[in-house]
């Protein structure tokens, strides 16, 4: 067998790939500073030895390979002694080129937003119509038994991270994944800790088409400007997908009520139950990444796609209150996201809790955009930030300016420094018919499992 160590186990895409390695027989262990929910309950079940924090003792030197996160650097004590040692180390998509990648027919779905729904649903296509896939993804799809699975198929469907691989390899994630055929849903600037701009984003994504074959295929947004713009020379096919009339694949809203959506696409007709139009559109360039393998739609029921956890999972409770933990967390994803709610839930008090835990969010970077990105909400609060990041002065965050600028334009908004102190706050103050929607790409504190200990 196999020994490999993980280091930074507690990350969504290093762990599953861990449980996974652990299910094909790898004797696995790891290691992290902090480790949180959804990811600490699996590897519980799934009876991995995880060390909390980092040790030199916690290495044995019969490794095989140490997988190093992208979370870890130099100085770190794990670190300095593989590197002192010689003992052999990959970055994570490294590992998952030279292990699962060769000769085997992959699709990629990339994009500032919608990667794992997107990648998600194309697993479940194949899947269901026995292209039997095994699967990449950075999150818990509610349809597989985790997000990462590598079987004994032709077909790999891989979520390509725009983020730098390692300390050792500063190069998006998804330059080693050899993609067949790539989905793009969208381009924009995040990342402000590793890109200096817009411009050093698309360069990334003009390398990554770089990389398909010409008998490949390109599949990306087609009202997005930044994605027509890096497939301008894309040597293999490119089809579009949108909502415009210039997209080769045209797709039309026809009903939103509730948890479902009704539409359109290429003559076709579809019914969804997730909310939003950028889940319609998710599904739809996951149909066309499946359609290049030979799948054929005439028996697709969309409808029973149940989705990705963290990603709009409801729950309902008495007095009709909906409790909604979603992982937006970039203005435009939390500005699509309110215009979701208010579509599918006219009705209802919407309430917003908001953390900015990624490095760009708690920067000033976004600080005009998220003025308006809260528009249609009741109510915003923004909750304590579990992990601070490090700015030069006057490049955090103004959380006072916000709550002052979002207070003129009728919202009630403010902030709290204890997560216990504002689930108390949301739930006395609870009424009927309201939805309590939690934005954040970290756990917000454990805010979500303390409001449904609350509320039942």
């Amino acid at each position: 067998m196999k020994r490999v160590h993980f280091l930074g186990i507690g990350g969504i895409a290093m762990g599953n790939l861990a449980i996974d390695a652990h299910r094909r027989g790898y004797l696995v262990s790891g290691s992290d500073a902090e480790i949180y929910p959804p990811m600490s309950t699996e590897l519980e079940k799934a009876g991995i030895k995880v060390f909390s924090g980092y040790s030199k003792h916690q290495l044995s030197a019969d490794l095989d390979a140490v997988i190093i996160g992208n979370v870890v650097s130099r100085g770190n004590e794990e670190v300095e002694a593989i590197l002192e040692n010689r003992l052999p180390f990959f970055s994570l998509p490294e590992w998952i080129k030279l292990e699962f990648l060769s000769e085997k027919r992959n699709a990629v779905v990339a994009g500032t937003h919608g990667k794992t729904s997107t990648s998600s649903m194309l697993a479940w296509l194949l899947s269901k119509q026995k292209f039997n896939p095994s699967r990449f993804i950075g999150g818990v799809p509610l349809d597989f038994d985790g997000g990462i699975s590598f079987v004994d198929s032709d077909y790999v469907v891989l979520e390509g991270d725009e983020y730098d691989s390692a300390f050792f390899d500063k190069r998006p994630k998804f330059l080693h994944y050899l993609p067949e055929v790539l989905g793009i849903n969208a381009i924009e600037f995040d990342h402000a800790d590793i890109y200096s701009c817009l411009e050093d984003i698309l360069y990334q994504f003009e390398l990554l088409i770089r990389l398909l074959p010409q008998s490949g295929k390109l599949v990306i947004n087609g009202d997005d400007f930044n994605c027509l713009k890096v497939a301008e020379n894309a040597l293999c096919p490119v089809e579009t997908v949108g909502f415009s009339d210039s997209c080769s694949h045209h797709i039309e809203i026809l009903k939103t009520e509730g948890h479902q959506v009704s539409f359109l696409f290429d003559e076709e007709r579809h019914q969804l139950n997730l909310l939003g139009k950028f889940n319609v559109h998710n599904a739809c360039v996951a149909l066309r990444m499946a359609k290049h393998f030979g799948f054929s739609s005439e028996s697709l029921n969309f409808s029973l796609f149940r989705g990705v956890k963290r990603r709009q999972e409801i729950q309902s409770f008495s007095r009709n209150i909906k409790l909604i933990d979603d992982f937006a967390h970039h203005p435009s994803s939390i500005s699509a996201m309110m215009s979701t709610l208010k579509n599918s839930f006219s009705q209802y008090r919407l309430r917003v809790v908001f953390e900015p835990a990624s490095y760009t969010s708690q920067s000033s970077f976004f600080q005009k955009d998220f003025i308006s990105a809260f528009a249609g909400a009741d109510e915003v609060i923004f909750a304590p930030i579990g992990k601070q990041r490090k700015f030069k002065e006057g490049e955090y965050l103004d959380i006072d300016f916000l709550i002052q600028e979002i207070s003129q334009q009728g919202i009630v908004c403010s902030c709290y420094k204890s997560v216990n102190d504002l689930a108390s706050y949301l739930f006395s103050s609870s009424q009927e018919n309201e939805i309590i929607a939690i934005l954040s790409n970290s756990n917000c504190g454990n805010l979500k499992n303390i409001l449904v200990k609350l509320l039942r």
